[in-house]
C-alpha cells in the first residue's frame, strides 16, 4: 500500500531521474505521475466520511476476521 511517504518518494524519484534525456510524450507522462501521486489514495463514502487506502486495508481485514469467527463457531 502507499502511504503519504511513499507518494513523496514516487514525485523525488521522478524529478531526480533523467527526465529531460526523455522525449516530450515520457516527459508529460512524467509531470502527470508527479501530480497525480501528490494526492492521497482515498475515498468519500456518502460525502460524509473520508476513507483512506490504509482505513479501507484495516476494516476489510478487521471484517474478514470476523467473518472467519462466526463462520468456525457455526461450522
Amino acid at each position: 500500500m502507499l502511504s503519504c511517504s511513499d507518494s513523496g518518494k514516487i514525485v523525488e524519484s521522478c524529478y531526480l531521474s533523467n527526465w529531460y534525456e526523455l522525449n516530450l510524450k515520457s516527459q508529460k507522462f512524467l509531470i502527470i505521475l508527479m501530480e497525480r501521486a501528490k494526492r492521497p489514495l482515498a475515498m468519500h463514502l456518502y460525502k460524509l466520511v473520508f476513507l483512506s487506502l490504509e482505513s479501507l486495508a484495516v476494516i476489510v481485514q478487521w471484517s474478514y476476521s470476523l467473518f472467519a469467527l462466526i463462520r468456525a463457531k457455526y461450522n
